[in-house]
């Protein structure tokens, strides 16, 4: 089946941010910007390796849901409506995308991701660049963290190294910790782009 929408959910998260963005706007105050100074740090975070046994299976459902596919689409029998061609929202699809990840990254495995970190200080205002869609615990930890008291996260910065979790989010599972060609950074990642972020943050007080 495919995943349940709800009729309009965009416009109703479009106008909540609409509002809440002219609210702050009305705050916007000008300050006097005494400075600025930039660092950056690239590092090497290991990737995550699908196992032997992983491969296996992954191989084995592919095959069995290609078939399932091929079949379906070779019916004649049944409405265009119940057959028309797959979308993402088809569960056996995005089963298939999964299985043909693990194959592929099995097949031509890469061990570990060059990533650049940046931090930006403008006047007492500091922006942190990580490179990802990351999970919203993971800016709260740099923020307490960070010697400044103004903090401003920008991911997807400086490339996109997928979702990467929190420690604590790999026992809960989910598709951003989903070992994937989009997701496969190790478990420790968040807290090393952290780390480095804060070291880059304490050079510029």
């Amino acid at each position: 089946g495919k995943h349940p929408i709800v009729k309009n959910h965009h416009l109703m998260i479009g106008n909540k941010l609409a509002a809440d963005v002219l609210k702050a706007y009305g705050t916007i105050c000008p300050q006097e910007l005494d400075s600025i100074d930039v660092a950056s740090k690239t590092i090497e975070i290991p990737r995550r390796q699908f196992t032997k046994d992983e491969y296996e299976a992954a191989l084995k459902t592919a095959e069995e849901i290609r078939n399932r596919l091929n079949t379906r689409s070779e019916r004649a029998d049944q409405s265009e409506e119940d057959f028309a061609k797959p979308t993402t929202g088809d569960m056996d699809v995005m089963a298939l995308e999964y299985a043909e990840s693990a194959i592929l990254l099995y097949e031509h495995p890469v061990f570990s991701e060059s990533v650049e970190l940046q931090a930006i200080r403008v006047g007492d205002i500091a922006f942190s660049s990580m490179p990802g869609e990351m999970l919203v615990e993971i800016g709260f930890d740099l923020k307490k963290r960070s010697p400044f008291a103004k903090n401003f996260i920008v991911e997807l910065a400086n490339g996109c190294n997928g979702y990467i979790g929190t420690k604590k989010s790999f026992s809960e599972g989910g598709y951003e910790v989903t070992l994937s060609s989009y997701v496969n950074l190790c478990e420790d990642a968040a807290e090393t782009i952290n780390s480095t972020l804060v070291e880059l943050l304490q050079k510029m007080r």
